[in-house]
C-alpha cells in the first residue's frame, strides 16, 4: 500500500521520492522508522474496509412454499373426542392418500357396519378406530393442514417476508390438535 507525503502524492514504499527538497532514495520508506515518516508528515495509506457482505436475500414464495411443506411433513398429534387415546398422524405427502381413504370408507359404511377401522399411526401403533372416529381424526388433520396453508398465504403477503418465517413458530399452528 503506498505512503501518503504531505503534498498528498503517494508513493510505493520501494520508490524514490523527493520532499521539501530533500531526495530519499528508493527502498526508504521500508527502511524508516514510523517516527522518521511521521516527523515528516507521511502516513501510510490504508486499504478501504472490505465492501459489507451484500445482505442475505429477502425470502420469496417460493421459499415459504418449501416451508409450508416441511411444516405439514411434520406430522401431528391428534386429541379426538370419544377415542381414549391421542394419535401421531404423518401427513406427509404420500400419506394424504391412506388418510383420504380411510375417511371415505367412514362415511361410506354399510349400515349396520360397526366394524373398527384399523389405523397405523405414525408411531407404528396400530388403533382400532370404531364408527365415527376415523372421520373425525380426518377432519382434524385437514383443519390442520389447512390452517398451515393459511399460515403460509399470510407470510407471503407479506412485505416483505419475515427473515424468520421458517423457524418462528408464530407463524405457524401448533402440532397438536
Amino acid at each position: 500500500m503506498p505512503y501518503v507525503l504531505p503534498d498528498n502524492r503517494r508513493v510505493s514504499p520501494d520508490s524514490a521520492f523527493s520532499l521539501n527538497g530533500v531526495h530519499h532514495s528508493r527502498g526508504w520508506l521500508r527502511r524508516a522508522s514510523e517516527a522518521e515518516r511521521t516527523a515528516l508528515g507521511i502516513t501510510w495509506e490504508h486499504p478501504p474496509a472490505p465492501p459489507a457482505p451484500p445482505p442475505p436475500p429477502s425470502p420469496t414464495a417460493d421459499d415459504v412454499n418449501r416451508a409450508r411443506d416441511a411444516v405439514l411433513a411434520l406430522g401431528l398429534t391428534v386429541a379426538i373426542v370419544g377415542y381414549p387415546n391421542p394419535i401421531d398422524v404423518q401427513t406427509r405427502p404420500e400419506d394424504w392418500d391412506s388418510l383420504t381413504g380411510l375417511y371415505l370408507r367412514d362415511m361410506n359404511r354399510i349400515p349396520g357396519d360397526n366394524e373398527p377401522i384399523p389405523f397405523r399411526c405414525a408411531n407404528n401403533v396400530t388403533h382400532s378406530l370404531p364408527a365415527g372416529i376415523t372421520s373425525k381424526l380426518y377432519l382434524k388433520v385437514i383443519a390442520h393442514r389447512q390452517a398451515v396453508y393459511q399460515a403460509a398465504w399470510a407470510l407471503k403477503a407479506m412485505n416483505p417476508i419475515p427473515a424468520d418465517y421458517a423457524t418462528n413458530p408464530s407463524y405457524w399452528p401448533p402440532s397438536g390438535l
